[in-house]
């Protein structure tokens, strides 16, 4: 089921509700009345109103089964399905203009097909988190309690609210790759950089980044540099060279770890990639990959093109995996290493 908001120019109401034209089977579900068929308001925005869509989805084939859209209004909902038990029952308690009443309902189905892609695309979504896990890092992001702590508005919701307002939220974010091949000019110069900053809050529907150039919402990382020069010598503190060197992906830098749990069976080993510390990869992993315990680093190595060289492993070391859709291993890490640094060295 999803939850839309519709705009309101667009609601048309139920109508008057006859009770002999509903199924004796389902009477009982529509109450006394009087029913009020004004459009509901999304939460508190009077400009839309809430749509819902529901689709039975049959998991194992893969098919949906069913469709509903739902417009709700203050007491009722006016529906379009496809469902052949309703539709039924629509011919059974009106067999003059049930054909036309069907047609009308499916036709307006159709126009929200693109919602139903939307739900059927999300059923996806599990399986294609397990394919991706190492690509997706949490941010906190803050709420407004947190941005707005003094407002008078957020104030009086704290003071209406007996549950707990949380100041952050930990979100799961897919970090977007980037195929492109870097040209990139490396002088030699006498100078040397040290890098310090602070985080500059952002609007929230702003997008900055991090000290790595991680894309996080609501926040950014703000660079000072401080330059002076150093030599061992005059004509050191005067030389320069340059040079154009072509790299594939001279930004593209990252770690191979290898981690593994205390639960655990000996000798069972995950190995991946990640743009980060391994340790906060590590943190995130423990709370986010089904682990019933955290996964500690053993070892780690700085590379560029992280996802080619860890690709090539998980090709070199195949035969070891345990599942071919998760990055866990079972073999003596001994017997690891002369693979894993014949490709870290490549």
């Amino acid at each position: 089921m999803g939850v839309f908001g519709n705009a309101k120019s667009h609601f048309i109401g139920g109508g008057e509700v006859i009770p002999e034209t509903i199924s004796p089977a389902r009477r009982e579900f529509i109450g006394d009345g009087p029913w009020d068929q004004a459009a509901e308001k999304l939460f508190d925005n009077d400009d839309f109103y809430p749509l819902l869509a529901l689709a039975r989805i049959d998991a194992k084939t893969q098919t949906i089964q069913a469709q509903f859209i739902m417009h709700e209004s203050k007491s009722s909902f006016r529906i379009a399905t496809d469902d052949p038990t309703v539709l039924s029952d629509i011919m059974e308690v009106d067999e003059k203009n049930g054909n036309e009443t069907i047609q009308r309902g499916l036709t307006e189905l159709a126009q929200y097909r693109h919602v139903f892609d939307l739900l059927y695309n999300l059923l996806q979504f599990p399986r294609f988190f397990k394919q991706r896990e190492d690509d997706f890092r949490v941010e906190r992001h803050p709420t407004k309690f947190r941005l707005k702590s003094s407002a008078l508005s957020v104030q009086r919701i704290r003071a209406g609210l007996e549950c707990y307002c949380p100041n952050y939220c930990d979100v799961l974010t897919l970090t977007q790759a980037d195929d492109t091949p870097v040209t990139s000019t490396l002088e030699r110069v006498d100078l040397l950089f040290e890098t310090s900053g602070f985080w500059k809050t952002l609007p929230l529907d702003k997008i900055g980044a991090d000290k790595h150039g991680n894309q996080v919402h609501g926040k950014t990382w703000v660079e000072q540099k401080l330059s002076w020069r150093e030599a061992d010598s005059p004509y050191q503190a005067t030389a320069k060279q340059a040079a154009v060197v072509q790299v594939a992906k001279v930004d593209d830098v990252g770690f191979i770890y290898v981690m593994r749990s205390p639960i655990h069976e000996k000798n069972i080993f995950k190995i991946g990639y990640t743009k980060r510390n391994p340790e906060d990869r590590a943190n995130d992993l423990s709370g986010t990959s089904g682990q019933p315990d955290v996964l500690v680093v053993m070892q780690s190595w700085k590379v560029f093109e992280p996802l080619r060289v860890e690709q090539e492993i998980h090709a070199a070391l195949a035969k070891e995996r345990i599942n071919t859709r998760r990055e866990f291993l079972r073999r003596d890490l001994r017997c690891c290493e002369r693979p894993l640094n014949a490709l870290l060295l490549k």
